[in-house]
Protein backbone atom coordinates (compact mmCIF):
# COMPACT_ATOMS: atom_id res chain seq x y z
CA UNK A 1 0.00 0.00 0.00
CA UNK A 2 2.91 2.33 0.43
CA UNK A 3 4.46 1.87 -2.69
CA UNK A 4 1.38 2.70 -4.05
CA UNK A 5 1.14 5.72 -2.62
CA UNK A 6 4.75 6.90 -3.57
CA UNK A 7 4.11 5.80 -6.86
CA UNK A 8 0.66 6.99 -7.60
CA UNK A 9 0.45 10.42 -5.98
CA UNK A 10 3.89 11.22 -5.59
CA UNK A 11 4.54 11.27 -1.95
CA UNK A 12 7.26 9.84 -0.04
CA UNK A 13 6.05 7.54 3.04
CA UNK A 14 7.93 6.41 5.83
CA UNK A 15 7.17 3.98 8.41
CA UNK A 16 7.95 5.47 12.61
CA UNK A 17 6.73 2.65 13.97
CA UNK A 18 4.53 -0.01 13.95
CA UNK A 19 3.00 -3.77 15.62
CA UNK A 20 0.86 -6.58 15.30
CA UNK A 21 -1.87 -7.76 18.27
CA UNK A 22 -3.16 -11.20 18.27
CA UNK A 23 -7.21 -10.32 19.50
CA UNK A 24 -8.69 -13.72 20.07
CA UNK A 25 -8.81 -15.50 16.37
CA UNK A 26 -7.45 -12.26 14.78
CA UNK A 27 -4.38 -10.19 14.12
CA UNK A 28 -4.75 -6.19 14.14
CA UNK A 29 -1.86 -4.51 13.23
CA UNK A 30 -1.09 -0.41 13.02
CA UNK A 31 1.81 1.68 11.43
CA UNK A 32 2.49 4.89 12.26
CA UNK A 33 3.27 6.74 8.64
CA UNK A 34 4.47 9.81 8.01
CA UNK A 35 3.58 11.24 4.43
CA UNK A 36 6.07 13.70 3.38
CA UNK A 37 4.96 15.92 -0.21
CA UNK A 38 3.05 18.18 -1.60
CA UNK A 39 0.37 19.22 1.01
CA UNK A 40 -1.82 18.13 -2.24
CA UNK A 41 -0.66 15.14 -3.09
CA UNK A 42 -0.43 13.82 0.87
CA UNK A 43 -4.43 14.65 1.02
CA UNK A 44 -4.88 12.57 -2.38
CA UNK A 45 -2.72 10.22 -0.78
CA UNK A 46 -4.91 10.25 2.37
CA UNK A 47 -8.52 10.28 0.74
CA UNK A 48 -6.78 6.94 -1.46
CA UNK A 49 -6.11 5.28 2.19
CA UNK A 50 -9.88 6.37 3.34
CA UNK A 51 -11.20 4.52 0.05
CA UNK A 52 -9.26 1.71 0.81
CA UNK A 53 -11.19 1.30 4.25
CA UNK A 54 -7.65 1.86 5.82
CA UNK A 55 -8.53 3.86 9.18
CA UNK A 56 -6.40 7.05 9.21
CA UNK A 57 -5.55 8.96 12.40
CA UNK A 58 -3.52 12.55 11.52
CA UNK A 59 -1.38 13.45 14.51
CA UNK A 60 0.27 16.71 14.67
CA UNK A 61 3.38 16.96 16.47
Amino acid sequence: MLATLAKQFDVLPSIIAGGIDQLKDQSVGNLLVHIKGDQSKVETAVKFLHEQDVLVEEVNA
